[in-house]
């Protein structure tokens, strides 16, 4: 019969740390490369900046999607049309480009999809594949300028718009944050894959920041629990110390963690935040069989 140990820490305190650990775990990102991803709703979208690139993720079957751009000074026009293609390569779209000038809308560019070839394009950040058709680029004076989107066979589609990346921590976080739905809704494929692309040196930073976060919270709390003493362990305990007890375990922190991008769960990721802090530490947390312990 399974025993566990007595903590270590005291009870309070590490209760604490588990709360603070699976709240923080809880801001693990759920939702939409170098363009910052957005994510579609309604008829209507205003650009929030017509010279920063951005990625704008979409379902359109039938009817037409409005994309409004407006800037006080002289840009260049860009926008690309792509569709995705693990889960849409024959979809097509087309859309008429317009200035609106007090409230009159002058047509000044087409994206036509029917008559351009698409071409395969991959997306170095994500290791993703999509097929790139009409694109546009053009100095525009300041005002307000519009791209209406109809389908010639619908689907899941991506609108690119301007140039200027942001490389930020920032940025790169609400990249990843968008894992779950590119992968798995435009792409069929686990999370995991971003690893293969440039994103998965990204996302082992973002990983490694939040383990090492994660301990220095552990240690606050043990410095502010002011109990460092080994107590008398009654029962069967699991060594997390010695170098095999802490390879065992940081592996396991690691399969965690793996599971946790795969489902994207953030109970899964505190739970691994949790024994990589212990396992660091040193300390005796997980119950045994026997007397043995991984030493």
């Amino acid at each position: 019969m399974l025993r566990f140990a007595q903590a270590e820490l005291p009870v309070n305190a590490k209760s604490v740390f588990l709360t603070v650990l699976l709240v923080a775990a809880a801001g693990f990102p759920g939702q939409a490369s170098g363009s910052e991803p957005l994510f579609l709703t309604g008829s209507l979208f205003r650009v929030p900046d017509p010279v920063k690139a951005y990625s704008i993720f979409d379902n359109l079957d039938s009817g037409e999607r409005e994309f409004r751009f407006e800037s006080d000074s002289d840009f260049t026009l860009s926008a690309a049309l792509l569709v995705p293609v693990g889960t849409n390569p024959g979809g097509r779209f087309s859309g008429k480009v317009y200035q609106i000038d007090n409230g009159v809308e002058i047509p000044i560019a087409i994206l036509d999809g029917i008559n351009t070839p698409w071409l395969p394009w991959r997306d170095g950040f994500y290791g993703d594949d999509y097929l790139i058709g009409p694109q546009i680029r053009k100095d525009a004076a300041s005002g307000i300028y519009k791209i209406s989107l109809t389908p010639d066979s619908g689907g899941k589609y991506i609108l690119m718009t301007g140039q200027e990346e942001e490389i930020s921590i920032p940025a790169s976080v609400r990249a990843l944050s968008a894992l779950p739905l590119l992968k798995r809704d435009y792409h069929r494929k686990s999370p995991l894959t971003i690893f293969s692309a440039v994103g998965g040196v990204y996302m082992v930073g973002f990983l490694g920041i939040i383990h090492v976060l994660a301990w220095g919270i552990y240690q606050a709390i043990c410095r502010i629990s002011g109990r460092f003493s080994v107590k008398k362990y009654h029962g069967r305990a699991v060594s997390a110390g010695g170098r095999k007890g802490r390879f065992i375990w940081l592996t396991m922190s690691l399969g965690l963690t793996a599971a946790a991008v795969h489902f994207w769960n953030p109970w899964l990721l505190g739970l691994s935040l949790w024994i990589s802090s212990e396992a660091i530490s040193g300390r005796k947390i997980f119950p045994g069989i026997g007397s043995r312990s991984f030493r």
